[in-house]
């Protein structure tokens, strides 16, 4: 797989592991595999009530990646998300 190829919160799997995809960048994607309720105490403090843990997969490990598609529908999350599809043209 490609850096093009990952969409922030498509599903995603790497090896044995699955999960969505937190973050994107040239050198290296992390995926969100776990996800869990802070103490009260860590959340009065915190700007989200859970923690997170992510799975870092560098770009020479993308090849080891295949994008999860939607079991019921059959297709790519990001495949039905056309942001500029029907748009007007840009009023500047």
């Amino acid at each position: 797989m490609q850096l093009n190829d990952f969409v922030k919160g498509e599903i995603v799997r790497h090896k044995e592991d699955q999960g969505v995809v937190n973050f994107i960048c040239k050198e290296y994607i992390t995926l969100t595999v776990g996800k869990y309720r802070k103490s009260p105490e860590d959340a009065a403090h915190s700007i989200s009530p859970y923690n997170e843990i992510n799975l870092l997969i560098l770009s020479n490990q993308w090849k080891d990646c295949e994008i999860v598609t939607n079991s019921q529908q059959g297709h790519r999350l990001a495949d039905l998300y056309h942001s500029q599809e029907g748009r007007y043209g840009d009023p500047q």
